[in-house]
Order: C-alpha cells, then structure tokens, then sequence
C-alpha cells in the first residue's frame, strides 16, 4: 500500500510546487487529476488502477490509510489527497466506535477463544453450538462471516479412497450391515488399527476402540508393532475401563489381527460377538474410519513426533484430555461422549 500512496504524494508534492501561487478549486481539481495519473517516471497500468483503488476508497479506509501515513507526510498534504477535509479527518479519529461495532468485537473475541481452545479444530458449526450454550444467540452463517473476516478455519483432512465392495464368500458375518446404531453403552463397538509416524522410531501403531451409542474411544492401545496383540490389549483395556460389560457386538475389518486365534479366543473368553466388513470395503466401519481421520486432522497432521514415547503422550492427550472429555458430536447432540454416557450412568 505505502509505495503507491507515496507516488500519490509526490505527484501533488511537484503540483503544489509548480503552480506557485497559484491556489483555489481549478487547483484541487487539477492536483487530484494528476494524482491519479502514472507517477515516479511512468508506472504501469496496474500501478495507476492500485493508486486509484486507494483514492476511491470509502471514507473509512481513507481516514485509516491517511492516520497510517502521518509519520511520513503532512496532514494537509494526505487530506488533499485523498479529498478529505481536515476537519472531517479529525473527527473521524475522535469518532467513538457503534454499538454494533463494540458487539462485534467481543463476538470475534469469542468465536477465536473457542477455536483455539479447540486447538483449530472446530468449524462454525461447532463453534455456534458453544455459544449457543453459553447462552450467546448467533446464527451459524454470522459465525462464518466472522470466521472468514478473521482469515480463520477448522482443519481440513483428506479424504480416505473409496473401494470397491467384493463379493463375501467366506464366513465371517457382517452383522451390524453399516447400521451404526446403539441404544445404550456397551452394546456396539467398532475397532480399528491406523498409523503413526515418528521420526525415531519411524511407523507406530494406534488400536482403539469406539462406542457407537456414546461415541467415546473406551479402550485403546499403542505399539511399535502392528499385532494380534495390539488388538488384544485395545480390547482388553476397553472391556476393563466399561466395567466388563457382556455380550458386546465388537465389529472389525478383515486384517490379520482381527481374524487371528488370539483375537478369537479373547472375544470368546469376553463372551463378545464378532462382526467384519466386507472385504476391502471402509464403509462397514465408517464412524471408526471417521475417527481415525479426525484424529489425524486434528492432533497428528499438526505435530511432528521424535519418537514412541513422544507420540504415546501426545495421543493420550487428545483421547482421553481432548476427545472423550471435551469435544462436542454433533451425532450425540452437541454434548462429549462424558457428557452423553453419563446420562445412561445417572
């Protein structure tokens, strides 16, 4: 902005000296003419359309970029230039901000509060919601408008790859059928295994396992090595933390860890019922490959972890400090999974 507005200056600078005594209106006429035209030895086209953009600008942004030159110019000079009356300027400065003004204001403060108390990873649908239970009244497309004034976002993931369903012809049932429904806790939970990158120690692997009527991760597990027993101890820890609950629906894909003897008898021994997706199909454990994607969105995608032990905290943060604890579902009605689950405990 300053290097344009200077040849701006500079041009009514050489007006005024060579027009002498020359004063009066014909004269601000002519000077805001020459304003205008190419300055500093003949700038190109685009440079006159950017002093022009300033020069038309709205009252408003004119008092600001005048203000923002003062240290460098003459009022007068600025005034002139941008044909805004001295008088005007002045009062513009000492101009109280609008009521509107104020409000919009704290509501911006607001809506960054959330964001980044939400590390960045809330949207405005989100970050509506939150307000609207602190009892603030706002719509989400004023939520959005601020987001956007702000220059603010949630993160974005990519998308996993869609594959083609095959035929099933082994017998392994799928008995939840994408029907991802659970009246109370402890009835349907998903499990998955997805990766982790550290510099140190390179692939790692996390194993959780999510309640579909809470929506809470209630078991997980972190290894250096992708095994049945990564599996295992996921479960196992679920089954320990929800107080050894029976005759649980546990859904999985078809990977080696979840089709191993191991696996099978832990299942047995917890009197669980197994159900797989289709081979080479994500969409039979669409809420677990969700979270698998928020996870990576929201906490891994962010950091860069030197080794095990790094990723290991890191992760037990956001499960069990950030996602089970605090972060809003819109599947559960705006709440966490804390939240949810202990209305079914109370």
């Amino acid at each position: 902005m300053s290097n344009g507005i200077v040849g701006i200056v500079q041009v009514d600078k050489k007006v005024q000296c060579g027009s002498g005594q020359r004063n009066g209106k014909h004269d601000d006429e002519r000077n805001q003419r020459n304003a205008k035209k190419t300055c500093d030895g003949g700038r190109r086209e685009h440079d006159t359309k950017k002093n022009d953009k300033y020069l038309n600008a709205s009252l408003k942004e004119k008092v600001e970029i005048i203000k923002e030159l003062t240290g460098k110019h003459e009022v007068k000079l600025l005034c002139r230039v941008f044909g805004v009356g001295r008088s005007t300027y002045y009062a513009a400065l000492k101009r109280e901000p609008g009521k509107r003004s104020v409000e919009n204001i704290e509501f911006e403060k607001m809506i960054l509060k959330i964001w980044t108390e939400s590390k960045k990873r809330y949207g405005c649908v989100k970050i509506q919601k939150m307000l609207s239970n602190k009892g603030i009244k706002a719509g989400v497309d004023r939520v959005l408008r601020h987001m956007r004034k702000m220059n603010i976002r949630s993160i974005v993931s990519k998308r996993f790859k869609k594959h083609s369903k095959e035929a099933d012809k082994t017998d392994r049932p799928n008995l939840v059928n994408r029907r991802f429904h659970a009246d109370k806790p402890n009835q349907l939970w998903l499990t998955d295994i997805t990766y982790i990158r550290t510099a140190k120690h390179g692939w790692t692997y996390l194993a959780a396992v999510l309640d579909m009527c809470t929506r809470k991760i209630v078991g997980w597990s972190y290894s250096k090595t992708m095994t049945a027993e990564l599996a295992c101890d996921a479960l196992r820890n679920a089954w320990k933390n929800q107080g050894s609950p029976k005759n649980v629906i546990i859904h999985s894909d078809r990977g080696s860890q979840y089709t191993s003897r191991d696996y099978a008898d832990l299942t047995q021994t917890l009197g669980f019922t197994r159900s797989f997706s289709a081979k080479g199909c994500p969409f039979d454990n669409a809420p677990m490959e969700s979270f698998n994607a928020i996870l990576k969105k929201e906490e891994v995608y962010l950091n860069s972890y030197t080794d095990f032990d790094t990723a290991k905290i890191a992760l037990f943060d956001y499960i069990e400090g950030f996602y089970n604890r605090n972060r809003i579902h819109s599947a559960i009605g705006f709440v966490s999974p804390a939240v949810f689950e202990a209305a079914f405990v109370g």
